[in-house]
């Protein structure tokens, strides 16, 4: 009897120390998990997320037309890129042009690139297939910053970007020959055209309300090798607007900046600021500006701003009818209404 009890003893304790066992080997797990896990993870292993992708390149030919983003991960894992945002702002982040992931990277992502460019941006000598379409201007050439989902920025300055359609601003704010890198391990060169002069324009918004102020932002780069004398910037007030202000005074609807000489890659910006008189559901257009010099001269892209319909609030009004000797006539609140 004392052997049985004896042996139902020991079984007992042996199940102890291998309950204590499991618990000491999965607390040791749990430190690991804690060690080796990036911050705010609680497992071995990341789930598949984006964080890891950094902006390898950047990339604008001196009008804005033509540009690129390329993306780098040397990570597995990073494909979730749906809803994701990735945002240029110029100097002072007063404009911002932001895009959204429409879909995922591919699989696998451990050392592969993502590239986002203009759609005309193909179509240049040396080009190659984007694998998401920015709009033509995202990048703004007087310098600025780039924003992917808030876990990379590249911050530059004014005329730190390349303009002279070969050479492009890495991640590390290194100046060299552009090299795009497509996901599916494509690589190319491009090469811009070589105007002497371009001319460009933002808004604060693509879409405003009826009787918005819209704030007119143009950029003009001198490029190539000679400078630009007697430079003038001229702009037509838009339809649809009233004109509200600027540093100069406009004369019969247009507005002219004397820029005069512009060395080579010199950038300059003026701004002027009208306010709409559109119907909500109208498009104001401002494609009537240009740039001219001695040597050459250039037109922008027309900008298109859609007025949107307003957002109108309105509280009911609830009266309340009674009979002021009637069983409601302590109800003093809603008898003064009637008073």
């Amino acid at each position: 009897m004392k052997t049985l009890h004896f042996r139902l003893w020991m079984l007992v304790a042996g199940g102890l120390l291998l309950a204590l066992g499991l618990t000491v080997f999965e607390a040791g797990q749990a430190d690991l998990a804690a060690a080796y896990a990036p911050p705010n993870s609680g497992e071995m292993i990341p789930d598949r997320d984006h964080h890891l992708w950094v902006i390898n390149e950047i990339f604008s030919c001196g009008d804005g037309s033509d540009q690129f983003i390329e993306l780098f991960t040397p990570s597995g894992n990073q494909e979730v890129l749906t809803g994701r945002p990735i945002q240029a702002s110029n100097l002072g982040a007063t404009l911002t042009n932001t895009y959204i992931f429409p879909d995922n990277s591919g699989t696998p992502t451990t050392g592969r690139s993502l590239l986002l460019a203009t759609s005309g941006f193909a179509g240049l000598p040396g080009g190659i297939t984007p694998d998401f379409i920015i709009p033509n201007n995202f990048l703004f050439t007087g310098g600025g910053s780039v924003d992917f989902a808030g876990v990379f920025t590249l911050i530059y300055a004014n005329g730190e970007l390349p303009l002279d359609g070969v050479n492009s601003l890495a991640g590390n704010n290194t100046i060299g020959v552009n090299s795009p890198t497509n996901f599916a391990e494509e690589t190319g060169s491009v090469t811009c055209p070589d105007p002497s002069l371009s001319v460009s324009k933002q808004t604060q918004s693509s879409t405003i309300q009826p009787d918005d102020l819209i704030t007119y932002t143009l950029t003009v780069v001198s490029m190539g090798t000679l400078t630009n004398t007697n430079t003038v910037l001229t702009d037509t007030i838009p339809t649809s607007t009233t004109f509200v202000s600027a540093d100069v005074t406009p004369t019969n609807g247009v507005l002219t900046w004397t820029l005069g000489d512009l060395l080579p890659s010199a950038i300059v910006t003026r701004t002027f600021v009208v306010s709409a008189t559109a119907s909500a559901g109208q498009t104001i257009v401002n494609s009537e500006y240009g740039v001219q010099s001695d040597q050459a001269s250039a037109t922008g892209l027309a900008l298109e701003t859609t007025v949107t319909m307003g957002l109108n609030v309105y509280l009911p009004i609830i009266l309340k009818n009674f009979d002021p000797v009637g069983e409601h006539a302590a109800d003093l609140p809603i008898q003064s209404l009637w008073r």
